[in-house]
């Protein structure tokens, strides 16, 4: 009877190995799948940052043509802002008058002469006569 029991206990044995074997198989299977994973994981990380980098890209692109363009369209709206002042400046320098920015003063100097004080005269003398008393 014992050959029966030790037989018993033999194939309970083998099949305990069996049984550690599969669950090692399967522990390894399922390690290699997580590997796997990571990889792809790892992959789709690096594609999302280079999508990120091409849209990084793309909006400084988009950035600096706006930029020129508001630019332009400030210069132009210089020159519309300064043409009153360039087209008088132009027709002053016509007649030979300065603009009315300009840097330079000129000074008037009148010095009276004899018709001057006659006519001062004359007209304190009408004034004065032409009142009534």
């Amino acid at each position: 009877m014992m050959t029966a029991g030790f037989a018993n206990q033999n194939a309970a044995n083998q099949g305990g190995q069996f049984n550690v074997a599969a669950q090692n198989q399967q522990f390894g299977n399922m390690m290699q799948g997580a590997g796997a994973l990571g990889n792809l994981s790892q992959q789709a990380f690096g594609y999302g940052q280079d999508i990120t980098q091409q849209q990084t890209q793309a909006g400084l692109m988009q950035q600096a043509l706006n930029q020129s363009i508001l630019d332009q369209g400030q210069s132009l709206y210089g020159g519309y802002a300064a043409s009153p002042e360039s087209t008088l400046g132009l027709r002053l320098s016509a007649l030979g008058q300065n603009p009315a920015n300009a840097t330079g003063t000129t000074t008037e100097t009148n010095t009276p002469g004899m018709f001057d004080y006659l006519s001062l005269a004359a007209g304190l003398g009408s004034s004065y006569l032409g009142r009534p008393t």
